[in-house]
């Protein structure tokens, strides 16, 4: 693609889709950060590319400009530069809609966001996660939306539309799939500490489990793909679990009893749960959250 781009920001997400955009043709230009050691980072992977103490000489020469600060920075970052009319001003946050590049979009740019539905743990890993990934986008123009959604296949990944209405329920989908999915595995290996399995040891334990219910989403897709004592109506299981975490650590078992609300409708849908049972269960996960 002919378009130069430039990055405002160059930490993890930043690098790496500015990586794989030059991989797949894209004429990365620069990066500008108020880390010096940052910016060097970067260029150590986009070779070619140039880096700017100044980010008004770095708008000087290019046409689209990803902004990559943290989410709390974009608008005030947004707000102070000199922009002008037909320049792309694209943020990367799965939170924020476009009101926070309102200040470019008020001196003429086309505003728009592109956020890879992707956990990012470092740059490297997150290099390697880009292809595959669906991008939530939204754009003030046609012209910007259909070159956001081109850069999305050019990357090997898809892309989905998120209304501004819709952007918090997007990203707080994302957190549930992706941050509480870690935070679910720490209480897991936080129980089978209880009985002297170690962090190690536990994490090789339950790794197959977890890949074998990821495969079974992926392959035969919710309902079907639960499994477990909730899904068979297995009550006195259940009792066992209430009570045992009752005893041992009262926020997984509040926490137990959540989930095993919202685990219930799945059960039902996938018809290996009757609704006499179901009820059973809802009034035990009441009463756990109730006392």
């Amino acid at each position: 693609m002919s378009i130069k781009i430039g990055f405002i920001g160059a930490g993890r997400v930043g690098t790496a889709l500015a990586v794989k955009l030059k991989e797949v043709g894209y004429s990365v230009v620069g990066v500008s950060s108020r880390s010096e050691e940052s910016i060097r980072r970067f260029l150590k992977y986009v070779e070619g590319a140039k880096g700017f103490k100044n980010p008004e000489a770095l708008l000087e020469e290019v046409e689209l400009i990803f902004v990559t600060v943290p989410d709390d920075a974009i608008r005030e970052v947004v707000a102070s530069l000199p922009w002008e009319k037909g320049q792309k001003v694209v943020h990367a946050s799965g939170a924020l809609s476009l009101d926070v590049l309102e200040g470019a979009r008020k001196r003429g740019a086309e505003v728009g966001s592109f956020h890879p539905c992707q956990a990012f743990a470092t740059i490297d890993q997150a290099i390697n996660n880009i292809p595959g990934s669906v991008f939530g986008i939204e754009a003030s123009s046609e012209e910007l939306r259909t070159l956001l959604e081109r850069m999305a296949l050019d990357l090997g990944g898809s892309y989905v539309f998120v209304p501004p209405e819709g952007k918090v329920f997007y990203h707080a989908s994302a957190v549930f799939a992706s941050n509480y999915l870690v935070a679910l595995v720490g209480v897991a290996l936080k129980l089978l500490d209880f009985i002297g399995i170690g962090k190690e040891e536990g994490t090789k334990l339950l790794l197959p489990l977890i890949w074998g219910t990821v495969n079974n989403i992926q392959n035969i897709g919710l309902p079907t793909c639960l499994t477990g004592p909730i899904a068979r109506g297995d009550i006195t299981v259940i009792k066992k679990h209430l009570e045992a975490l009752r005893e041992r650590d009262p926020q997984v078992f509040k926490l137990y009893a959540s989930l095993g609300l919202q685990t219930i409708p799945i059960a039902l849908g996938k018809g290996t749960l009757s609704e006499e049972r179901a009820k059973v269960l809802k009034e035990l996960f009441e009463k756990a959250l109730n006392s």
